[in-house]
């Protein structure tokens, strides 16, 4: 089943009620391929009308940009998994890739640094204390931390307060104004300024996800990021919902987005890439 779905382009939503654990747990091993919810209280159910039965599960087709294409429910869940999978499968082009020529509302920018402090903040990386950066989850509502790096692979480092002073005054001359004309937004605060590595010797890259799906990241507003070297290949920013173009800003030059929106960093097939990394309240 996961060798037929990407989960990004074609999305597979299953709904089921408490108890059926066989079928959640096989459901869950194929990864973002199909999208599980519990609905134990029944009522996305009994919005769809299908309450009569507690052993009905719901399926959802939608595309890359969350429209629901289709809904139907099944009293076996195998035959309803089966069926729903073709579907999504032989989706015309039109829905299956919807809206796939709009490109995504990111700002990409030159010169937001300048290269002595690129080089800088690489070399503070080289030579500082360098962490596997771990994807950001929750449990219970709690913030925590997946080490799994089946998602995303890279090293993060922090950086001494002389840079990050420089590197807040670049941004509040640099990106603050195109910020404000573009998107009527107003800097207030960072978050998680950090140097990143993601190096084609480790796998180096980031699958689809969005920066602000959680409890403790819904008060990220735009996500940026700095590119401080060139030599690297691979290892571009995509956004699936939207074209499938890649983008790759220069060294010293920056692309912006909504936390929002889901985005990926493709492999890195040759070298290394660092990136300052940060967030915006």
């Amino acid at each position: 089943m996961s060798a037929q779905l990407d989960g990004v382009a074609r999305l597979l939503f299953v709904v089921l009620p408490s108890g059926n654990d066989t079928l959640n747990a096989e459901l869950r091993a194929l990864g973002d391929a199909v999208r599980v919810l519990l609905d134990d209280d029944l009522t996305l159910h009994h919005a769809f009308g299908v309450s009569e039965k507690r052993s009905d599960s719901l399926w959802f087709v939608a595309n890359p940009r969350l429209k629901l294409l289709y809904a139907q429910s099944f009293p076996d869940d195998m035959v309803g998994a089966r069926t729903m999978v073709e579907l999504a499968r032989y989706l015309p082009p039109d829905l299956a890739h919807y809206n796939r020529q709009t490109p995504p509302p990111a700002l990409l920018m030159e010169s937001v640094i300048e290269p002595s402090l690129c080089q800088e903040l690489i070399e503070t990386h080289l030579l500082g204390d360098r962490y596997a950066s771990p994807a950001q989850t929750e449990i219970g509502g709690q913030a925590a931390q997946d080490h799994d790096n089946t998602r995303k692979s890279r090293t993060d480092s922090e950086i001494p307060e002389r840079l990050r002073n420089l590197v807040i005054k670049r941004l509040a001359a640099r990106v603050a104004p195109e910020l404000k004309r573009a998107y009527q937004f107003d800097m207030h605060g960072i978050e998680r300024l950090v140097v990143a590595c993601y190096d084609a010797a480790t796998g180096g890259r980031f699958d689809p996800h969005r920066d602000n799906t959680l409890t403790h990241t819904r008060d990220r507003k735009f996500a940026i990021s700095i590119n401080l070297n060139d030599e690297y290949d691979g290892g571009y920013i995509g956004f699936p919902e939207y074209t499938g173009t890649l983008y790759r800003p220069p060294a010293t030059g920056a692309i912006a987005f909504s936390c929002s929106l889901m985005h990926v960093v493709t492999p890195i097939t040759k070298g290394r890439r660092f990136a300052l990394l940060l967030f915006l309240t």
